[in-house]
C-alpha cells in the first residue's frame, strides 16, 4: 500500500502569497509611490497639476518615494516636516524659482525628515 504522504511547503507559500497580496491591497493608494507636477503659474492647471508646491504635499503621505516636479516661479514658503524619501525638482534644463511670499521668511524648512532632495531649484530669498 502507498504513503500519501504530501508536503504542506506548497500550499503554505500559497497561503503566504494570498495573504501577501490582500493585505498590500488595503494599502491606501497614498501609500504608494507617486510623481506629481505642479505649475505656479498656470491660471487653470489641467487635472492632476497643482498650483503650489505646499498643495501637491498635502496630495502625499509622509512616507514616499515622492517626486514633485515643478515648473515656473513659485511664490511660497514651503515646509516639509516629517516626511521620508521626497525630491522636489525642476524639469531637466528649465531651472525652477521658489521664493517666498514676503521678505525675511525661510524659503524651505525641512524639519524632521529624512533622504529629502532639492534638485536644479533656485531659492531665492
Amino acid at each position: 500500500m502507498k504513503s500519501r504522504h504530501t508536503s504542506f511547503a506548497p500550499r503554505l507559500l500559497l497561503r503566504a502569497a494570498v495573504w501577501a497580496a490582500f493585505m498590500l491591497c488595503l494599502q491606501p493608494a497614498s501609500a504608494w509611490a507617486a510623481s506629481v507636477n505642479v505649475n505656479c503659474t498656470a491660471v487653470a492647471p489641467p487635472p492632476g497639476v497643482f498650483t503650489s508646491i505646499t498643495a501637491a504635499l498635502a496630495t502625499l503621505d509622509n512616507t514616499g518615494t515622492h517626486t514633485v516636479t515643478v515648473t515656473g516661479p513659485c511664490t511660497e514658503s514651503v515646509n516639509i516636516i516629517q516626511r521620508d524619501r521626497l525630491t522636489i525638482q525642476a524639469p531637466v534644463g528649465q531651472p525652477a524659482t521658489i521664493s517666498p511670499p514676503a521678505p525675511g521668511p525661510t524659503v524651505v524648512n525641512i524639519n524632521g525628515s529624512h533622504n529629502i532632495t532639492l534638485r536644479n531649484l533656485v531659492l531665492s530669498v
